[in-house]
């Protein structure tokens, strides 16, 4: 049996970093794909397999990804006091800002109205839990270091199922070739990811 999100088997919900406006101006200007917004990217697919709308429309009916709307967000000085009171260690000014994993609950919260929370500590068994009654969790890999969306755990195989916002992403290396729709992860797998998990309630 297959615990998750609300909508963990919906490609609908399944959002890529590749295809949007802020990964084509930063390779237009530096001439190679940046791949910034796996983080962005990675949070709305956890906002929408959770049932949230993330729908963004201007003013006329013109439609702007929302991966990009978090992004631009995040890196809008206008917000850098929010962003310090959250992390008052670093500076803002000093880095893009959608690579700081504290930042992304406080952003979720202003843009979409919706709870989200960073914790220290991941491991398999906390994920498990967390999806297993329709959290999604964000987490990061260390090599690449990149971000992807644990939606779901499948009891028969024990094995957690996830989305990965960059299809060019072979880690591990059996999900080569692989849709990056609804990959899956295995208790060792683990070893390759960072010590913290954002947490998207439904």
């Amino acid at each position: 049996m297959i615990k998750g999100t609300k909508y963990w088997n919906d490609s609908s919900k399944k959002y890529s970093q590749e295809n949007n406006a802020i990964e084509n101006l930063l390779s237009t200007f530096t001439g190679k794909n940046q791949l910034e917004t796996c983080g962005p990217t990675a949070c709305i697919n956890a906002l929408a397999t959770t049932g949230h709308n993330v729908d963004v429309t201007m003013k006329g009916g013109a439609d702007i990804q929302p991966e990009d709307v978090l992004t631009i967000w995040l890196n809008d000085p206008r917000n850098e006091g929010v962003l310090q009171s959250v992390r008052g260690d670093i500076d803002p000014k000093n880095y893009m800002d959608n690579r700081v994993p504290q930042y992304y609950p406080i952003a979720i919260d202003k843009i979409f109205r919706v709870k989200a929370r960073f914790y220290w500590g991941c491991d398999f068994a906390s994920v498990k839990k967390c999806v297993s009654v329709g959290q999604a969790c964000v987490v990061l890999l260390k090599n690449p270091g990149h971000y992807i969306t644990i939606k779901a755990f499948d009891d028969k195989t024990d094995e957690l199922i996830y989305d990965d916002p960059w299809s060019d992403n072979y880690w591990p290396t059996r999900s080569k070739g692989q849709s990056p729709f609804n990959r899956r992860l295995v208790e060792r797998d683990f070893e390759n990811i960072d010590n913290f998990k954002i947490v998207v309630y439904p």
